[in-house]
């Protein structure tokens, strides 16, 4: 079965919102079971940015415990990976997380 989700991720998003709670962004494989669950979310969990994603070696969990983003005004999002193995660069506004991943 092939991969949802390829080796190369960019993607860049402004977003604009007074919602403290909600999805932005979701893909996935519909009817998934353990084994092929690949999946990579993006949201806002209590005002702050929360990025969530499995490809095949476990659940990454991350928060930008940082700065807010429903405040009502522009942010700019950005999640990119390269390749295998992973190095995920997250960047909301300022605030910069570069993760070296396995998956």
């Amino acid at each position: 079965m092939s991969q949802v989700i390829s080796y190369n991720i960019d993607l860049n998003l402004r977003i604009k919102t007074h919602s403290e709670n909600g999805v932005i962004l979701w893909t996935g494989r519909q009817g998934a079971t353990e084994e092929n669950a690949d999946f990579l979310s993006l949201g806002i969990e209590n005002g702050h940015l929360h990025f969530r994603y499995d490809l095949g070696s476990g659940e990454v969990d991350i928060k930008f415990n940082t700065s807010r983003v429903s405040d009502g005004l522009w942010h700019r999002v950005r999640a990119f990976r390269d390749s295998q193995p992973a190095i995920w660069k997250l960047t909301a506004e300022k605030h910069q997380l570069e993760k070296h991943l396995v998956n």
